[in-house]
């Protein structure tokens, strides 16, 4: 998924499956840190790579 194709980062779904059961869900909507803030931490110390 490229960026162009999220209309709000800010808010998107997630799920954790464990063993095909859905153990936890949630939306970066309600996330302590930012998805714009966890990116740049990130590239701190790791190099990212677009579209992978």
């Amino acid at each position: 998924m490229t960026t162009d194709e999220i209309e709000d980062v800010q808010n998107l779904s997630m799920y954790l499956d464990v063993n095909g059961k859905r153990m936890q869900t949630g939306s970066t909507k309600t996330m302590i840190f930012s998805a714009y803030h966890i990116v740049h931490y990130l590239s701190q110390f790791m190099t990212l790579f677009p579209e992978m």
